[in-house]
């Protein structure tokens, strides 16, 4: 009688341990990379506007969609990439930062740990408004010049 209380004791907690097993290694798949970053400026990435501060950034799966969740301590956001190509041309994790016409931008995020660069759309530029109706003076047919600078941000793998 005890030997048999005891052989359905182990079956049950054989089980218990089972589920946990399986349920640990779900979670774990639904995260495809984790990391955290420092944006040293307010930036636009996507549709969004992040202020400046320390952020961990979550790829809930390596499969289209592409979608980041972001956290930070004033700000949260999920963006999603335009596209993703099937190379991260630096080799690192990174975000690539573009100074369009003194608008902070994120262009692409690179994370070699999937294989991906996530490609996001930049603001549409605003072009000045020439407001001239002077008919003796001609309208200056020159573009106006537009600051591109790039630079990258550092992502730190999650427990690192």
């Amino acid at each position: 009688m005890f030997s048999k209380m005891y052989s359905k004791f182990l079956v049950k907690l054989g089980l218990v341990l089972l589920a946990l097993a399986t349920s640990a290694s779900i979670g774990n798949a639904t995260t495809a990379y984790q990391g955290k970053f420092t944006l040293p400026v307010d930036v636009q990435w996507g549709n969004a506007k992040l202020p400046a501060g320390d952020y961990t950034i979550t790829v809930s799966s390596s499969g289209a969609p592409y979608r980041v969740y972001l956290q930070g301590p004033k700000a949260s956001a999920i963006i999603q990439a335009v596209t993703a190509e099937d190379v991260a041309a630096s080799g690192r994790s990174q975000l690539d930062l573009r100074d369009i016409a003194g608008v902070q931008t994120i262009e692409a995020v690179e994370l070699p740990d999937l294989g991906l660069t996530f490609i996001y759309r930049a603001p549409a530029r605003k072009q000045p408004v020439h407001e001239s109706r002077q008919k003796d003076v001609p309208q200056s047919t020159a573009t106006p010049q537009v600051s591109e600078n790039q630079t990258s941000i550092a992502i730190r793998t999650a427990g690192r």
